[in-house]
């Protein structure tokens, strides 16, 4: 965990709310069947333009992984905002 000078919990207090957003997630998928699931997604879709070209590293070089890497978090973190824009999830 990195520091921060300004904020000595910052640090904390990221990785505490990562950490209930993947467990909250991760549970209310499990909650639902397949088929609703995929309806989910598909509705996030209908709400943003993010495109999920390059979501796959083309080799096994590490800059090539880490761009895919970077469109990955880009694309999970519109489909979120336009969730959260939408009313779909609730800040809690």
């Amino acid at each position: 965990m990195s520091r921060n000078p300004f904020d000595e919990l910052l640090p904390t207090i990221r990785a505490n709310a990562h950490n209930k957003g993947l467990l909250t997630g991760r549970l209310a998928g499990l909650a639902q069947p397949d088929r609703q699931k995929k309806a989910y997604l598909k509705g996030l879709h209908r709400l943003t333009t993010t495109s999920k070209t390059g979501w796959s590293a083309r080799s096994d070089d590490w800059q090539e992984r880490m761009r895919a890497r970077q469109v990955q978090l880009s694309y999970v973190i519109e489909l979120a905002t336009a969730a959260r824009r939408n009313g779909i999830l609730k800040q809690g």
